[in-house]
């Protein structure tokens, strides 16, 4: 083996590193890729397998917001990944459950309020999706990153919105409220 074709296999491998580095940086700071399957965000996805990509540098800058849709290891399972939106953060309180009337027009409210570093998290689809109504508020670090596009099915590519259903909207008394809404 010449000595030129030692210093072009060490140039190769010099280059693989780095490349390996490059992308392990993109993978863990930027962003990823994601199928979301199931029926628990429709309609802002489709059951059938949309293809989202989720970034994760902003929220290591300022954290996730209500309305964001997330990709995070479940709570359940630590092998599978949920796709929800986040529609409560620390402090805000949740309706998790309403009692039979008092009497006209007052019911029990029963609410659980976020603790601080946790999220909840919620489908779009709620008579289909199991989520923090199943299993509680979910800690800030099992969310990988925030859903930034579909962008499969192809002819389906678009931005995520953040738009939070109504009928999420109204079970959330967001940190500061002081009472139930009437």
């Amino acid at each position: 083996m010449s000595l030129e074709s030692v210093k072009k296999s060490l140039w190769v491998a010099a280059k693989s590193v780095q490349l390996i580095g490059v992308l392990h940086v993109i993978h863990e700071y930027l962003f990823d890729f994601s199928s979301a399957v199931g029926p628990s965000m429709i309609p802002a996805l489709n059951d059938k397998g949309d293809i989202v990509i989720y970034e994760r540098l902003t929220y290591r800058l300022r954290g996730f917001e209500r309305g964001e849709v997330v990709i995070a290891v479940s709570p359940e399972n630590s092998q599978l990944r949920v796709c929800k939106r986040i529609i409560a953060t620390e402090g805000d309180r949740v309706i998790t459950g309403v009692s039979g009337a008092k009497s006209i027009g007052q019911y029990d409210v029963k609410t659980t309020t976020v603790p601080r570093g946790h999220v909840w998290l919620q489908g779009d689809n709620p008579l289909h999706s199991h989520d923090s109504r199943h299993y509680g508020t979910v800690p800030v670090g099992l969310l990988l990153g925030k859903v930034t596009w579909k962008v499969w099915p192809f002819y389906q590519v678009c931005r995520v919105s953040r738009e939070v259903p109504l009928e999420a909207k109204a079970s959330v008394i967001p940190f500061g409220v002081a009472t139930v809404p009437g």
